[in-house]
This record gives C-alpha cells, structure tokens and sequence, in this order.
C-alpha cells in the first residue's frame, strides 16, 4: 500500500466563510484528513487534534505579550510566542500547548492539558510543585528545581560573599537564623527581582558581614 501526502500554501484575501473543494481524481482515493493552519505546525506522528466548531480554535500570545492565566480561564489551543504564566492557578486546555517562547509555571498550579505540550522554547518549572496532564514534546530548554543554587562562595575583607543565578519572572528573598527552627528565619535585606532570561541567568550577588556568633543563611525562590 502507498500512501501520499502534499501541501499547498494559498493566500485567503477576504474574511468570512470559504468553500474547499476537493476532487476525486485516480479511483480507489482515500482522503484521511485536511489540516488547515495560519501558523507553524509542530510535526507529530498523528497531527493535530481536530478543531471544534464554534470555538475559537486557536489563542495566540505575540512575541512581546503576556498571558497571566486564571482557574477561571478555559482554552481549546494555546500557540505562545511570548510568555505564558501560570503563577499558583490551573492551566485547563482542551487540546495542544505549542510553546516557542516561554512557558513559566510557579507554586502549586496544575496544567490540565487534553493534548500534547510541545515545547519548542523555554519551559521554566523552577519553583514549580504540582501536577500535570497529558503528553510532553520536549524539544526546547528546561529550568528545573536544581538550577536554584548558590555559587562563588568567599570570605573577602571581613565578608561573606556569594551568588545566585537568577530567572526572570522569579523573586530572591534572603533570610537569616541562629537556630535553624522554622520559626526563627528573618528576612535580610530587600526582596530581589530575577533578571536572566531564556535559561540564560544573571546572578544576584550577596555580601554578609561575618559575625563572631554562628549563623545560617537561605535563599527563598518565589
């Protein structure tokens, strides 16, 4: 059995509805599927999820937007170019996420995706501790948990020093403590905004004055 596939690329000038009309040609033809797109397909083994009728298929964030989604939000399709957030909220999607920019999910917050999460971008799970549905294409860059970490520790002219590679979107805050109980952690300093982008980190630097009394020292990653 053989079977064959083509494409052809059509410019639409005018809106609204549109007859497509396909002929039989040779006999014994079987027409399996017609995928339409205004958009980058990610290859799969079985294509795309049909669209449903009535429902605005595809919700598209540009390259310099945002989308800060809500429990209450509910999509069919996502295609991201730009940022899609998900900060201590529930991601519920019908059908695929393609993501070719970047895909940051923080706290507890649960992706209920009914596809397929194909990420061709930047998926930062950095602080990330919930759940998730559906299949994973990972073609892009991952941050993970361990990517928190403090780096360049030395004690220079009476100082503690040190670093922490920093993320956009996320937020550095010091705390302090004589006796490592949960309750006797204070906050030193101001609360620090992450700065690198794209799994590409700028590091926050820390100088802490050396006392003759032992303390210990964290780092908590929002």
């Amino acid at each position: 059995m053989q079977c064959h596939s083509g494409q052809s690329l059509h410019t639409i000038s005018t809106a609204g509805v549109h007859t497509l009309k396909v002929w039989m040609v040779d006999p014994g033809l079987v027409l399996d599927r017609l995928v339409l797109s205004t958009s980058t397909i990610p290859h799969s083994y079985n294509g795309p999820r049909e669209t449903s009728a009535g429902i605005d298929a595809v919700s598209v964030i540009g390259e310099e937007e945002t989308l800060s989604v809500s429990s209450a939000d509910r999509f069919l399709r996502i295609v991201n170019y730009g940022t899609l957030e998900v900060r201590d909220a529930d991601l519920h999607l019908l059908g695929d996420l393609w993501n070719y920019g970047t895909v940051r999910v923080i706290g507890d917050s649960e992706l209920n995706i009914g596809g397929n999460l194909a990420n061709f971008g930047f998926l930062d799970l950095l602080t990330w501790s919930g759940a998730q549905s559906g299949s994973v294409s990972q073609l892009g860059n991952v941050l993970m948990r361990e990517d928190i970490r403090v780096e360049n520790l030395q004690v220079s002219e009476g100082d503690f020093r040190f670093e922490v590679p920093s993320y956009r979107g996320h937020f550095y805050q010091l705390y302090e403590s004589a006796t490592l109980q949960s309750g006797d952690w204070f906050p030193v300093g101001s609360l620090l905004a992450g700065l690198g982008q794209n799994g590409n980190p700028e590091r926050l630097s820390y100088q802490i004055p050396i006392s003759e009394f032992q303390n210990f020292f964290k780092i908590q990653v929002d």
